[in-house]
């Protein structure tokens, strides 16, 4: 006889608006390799993707621990001080995580399969029109295309 489980309760993260419109257009960009901001600028130290006008993902081409390895962050164009609209993913002495402004978020090694982490949702401090709400799960997948993220729990 098979058992019903119980329903998860979602958490809700709330974030600035302009944080919530720079991740909801790096989730809903395409992946197409042709894209423009899948084609990757490499410098000695970090590579970067590009969607103008809209977001900046840059990632370091070393990793070590204590650094944050991975940052999303709204394009200049957009945002006066952009590192205050940024979500990064690091490495600390105590594992991996997810900040975003000012909500910290523990990521395991199940990653994107965890189910804290697939109940989370981040949705902007005011009304917006077409909201979608955005998991925590579904971020890390998409950032997955850009960087391996297993690299981080092979440190």
């Amino acid at each position: 006889m098979r058992t019903q489980t119980q329903p998860i309760t979602p958490k809700y993260i709330k974030i600035s608006t302009l944080t919530y419109r720079t991740i909801h257009s790096f989730i809903a960009s395409s992946l197409d390799k042709k894209a423009p901001w899948n084609i990757p600028i490499k410098t000695p130290d970090y590579t970067l993707y590009t969607k103008t006008g809209k977001w900046v993902l840059r990632v370091h081409n070393r990793i070590t621990k204590e650094q944050c390895t991975v940052t999303l962050s709204p394009s200049a164009v957009i945002a006066k001080k952009p590192y205050l609209n940024e979500l990064k993913i690091c490495t600390e002495d105590k594992g991996i995580y997810m900040y975003i402004e000012n909500h910290k978020i523990q990521i395991n090694e199940r990653l994107y399969n965890d189910i804290e982490l697939q109940r989370t949702f981040i949705i902007p401090d005011a009304e917006l029109p077409k909201i979608i709400i955005i998991s925590i799960a579904d971020l890390l997948f998409k950032i997955n295309y850009y960087f391996r993220l297993e690299q981080l729990l092979e440190q």
